[in-house]
């Protein structure tokens, strides 16, 4: 079976810490489920999401204690929220204390029982239940289940020290709390509490102790009472005196008092008598300073909406995240056309891997501009495969008339040269050259730069005493990308005669 109570967040929203149940009609030390979820705003909890879930133990069955147990990851609530109990029911019992017909009355949608004869109940899907979970009042029971969620904006925090014969005892003990409206004797104030192993360090324990804002009027004291036991004990002994609680506790009971109706509602501009060097942050020096809407970081005169000075050596700012999807930067204009860009440090999931520095244009959803880790630059690409990798024309020059080498055209690789009328190089890098006979020359160049494929070869004569004309054979290709071509210098009257000249051999990179 499961039972289910509706609650609204205080104030709002809040971080529910705890969840107390107290128990009838079952073994202590039974295993139990915990819940709390989210109301989508129907208040059916067939439609609610799942925020956390966890296994209890049953304990101070048949007492009307209400056992307080602690979420090992507390969860935010905003409007209204479910909390609920799993538990494993027999035949016309209900292991779950409850309170029929209450006072004050019932309020519809408050209360709620489901079940199914197939456990373990899924909790993420309600709608499943073999018995639906439907409100205690279309049941014939209009009541309420002593089931309790705690949150930081209720409850107070209580320390204490424990001692034995003498000595501070360390280790876990359980405690059952109760609030009494005098030091001896007296009432008690709001149901007992029943918390479990409570760690213990050196005498000295700290508790959250739920409470509700009517449990501290402003006329009474109120006196905690406290009962331990430690391991291998079997009843609770009982701590004197009663300590008196005050102050903290007793605050909560302003949102209540008639004459502080609407203390918790005043603005910042409605407080009277507000000395004037009193403001919403209260400068520092090195430290915070607020001052005509500017809040300055390390200066006390901010000319900025934030103004950071100084700082440790090379880390005047540092915004950090674990985020597997990076660290990011937005920057926002929402003047005419102004755009959303992202500085992002990227993170294990992002597709550059971790480690690189990007430019994003978020109105498109597009990189614009990749730094890795290696040292590459790619602008286009989030892949750059050079130092500088540009997928997309380069115009250079004050006005950007010039376009460059390959940028729109051909990627080509170059090698230019001049050759004497001996065979030597006389000017240029990247080729050998050779003469093989009269007027026959042969340039051949290495691996690198290379081509991809066979260049195309023009030359012209340098020096002569006579009219000179330069023949080229086509050029021989090799696969690894070298290779060579002979050139013949040649009179008018087609005879070869050494002679200087001048090339140029242009091919695909």
């Amino acid at each position: 079976m499961i039972g289910l109570h509706r609650f609204d967040a205080a104030g709002g929203s809040d971080v529910i810490t705890s969840i107390s149940a107290a128990w009838r009609e079952t073994a202590d030390g039974t295993t139990a489920r915990v819940f709390v979820w989210q109301d989508n705003g129907s208040g059916n909890p067939e439609n609610a999401t799942l925020l956390t879930e966890q296994s209890v133990i049953v304990a101070n069955t048949n007492t009307g204690i209400l056992n307080v147990y602690t979420l090992t990851t507390p969860v935010s609530v905003t409007g209204s929220f479910f909390v609920g109990v799993a538990f494993p029911a027999q035949p016309n019992t209900f292991p779950l204390a409850y309170i029929l017909n209450p006072s004050p009355a019932y309020v519809n949608g408050r209360t709620f029982f489901g079940g199914t004869t197939n456990p373990p109940i899924n909790p993420s899907n309600l709608s499943s239940l073999t018995a639906k979970a439907r409100e205690a009042a279309f049941r014939g029971f209009p009541g309420y289940l002593p089931l309790r969620a705690s949150g930081w904006g209720s409850s107070f925090t209580y320390q204490g020290r424990l001692a034995s014969n003498g000595t501070n005892y360390s280790g876990p003990a359980d405690l059952i709390i109760r609030m009494y409206n005098a030091e001896s004797g007296g009432n008690t104030v709001g149901p007992a509490l029943a918390m479990k192993s409570v760690t213990v360090t050196a005498g000295v324990f700290t508790v959250q102790v739920p409470a509700e804002a009517s449990m501290f009027p402003d006329a009474e004291d109120r006196f905690i009472d406290i009962q331990v036991r430690t391991p291998g004990e079997t009843d609770y002994t009982t701590l004197t005196p009663r300590q008196r609680i005050r102050q903290v506790p007793m605050a909560m009971h302003a949102t209540l008092a008639s004459r502080a109706s609407s203390a918790d509602t005043v603005p910042w501009a409605g407080v009277t008598g507000v000395p004037a060097n009193v403001t919403a942050w209260s400068p520092v020096t090195g430290g915070i300073a607020y001052t005509g809407g500017n809040v300055g970081i390390g200066t006390t005169t901010p000319i900025a909406s934030v103004h950071i000075r100084g700082g440790p050596l090379y880390n005047n700012a540092v915004i950090e995240s674990d985020s597997t999807l990076g660290t990011w930067l937005n920057l926002k204009n929402t003047s005419g056309t102004g755009r959303n860009w992202a500085l992002i440090n990227t993170g294990t999931d992002n597709s550059e891997g971790a480690g690189a520095f990007l430019i994003r244009d978020n109105n498109v959803s597009a990189v614009r501009a990749t730094f890795l880790p290696n040292g590459n630059v790619g602008l286009g690409t989030i892949v750059p495969n050079a130092k500088l990798d540009v997928r997309g024309d380069i115009r250079l020059g004050a006005n950007g008339e010039y376009a460059a080498i390959g940028a729109n055209t051909e990627n080509l690789s170059i090698i230019r040269g001049t050759v004497n009328s001996n065979g030597t190089v006389r000017l240029g890098s990247g080729y050998t050259v050779t003469r093989l006979a009269l007027g026959i020359y042969r340039v051949s160049w290495g691996t690198t730069p290379g081509f991809a494929a066979a260049p195309t070869p023009v030359a012209t004569a340098y020096i002569a005493a006579s009219p000179i004309v330069v023949f080229s054979s086509a050029a021989l290709f090799n696969p690894d990308r070298s290779g060579w071509v002979e050139f013949r210098t040649v009179a008018l009257s087609g005879v070869l005669t050494d002679s200087a000249f001048s090339f140029t051999l242009a091919g695909p990179r």
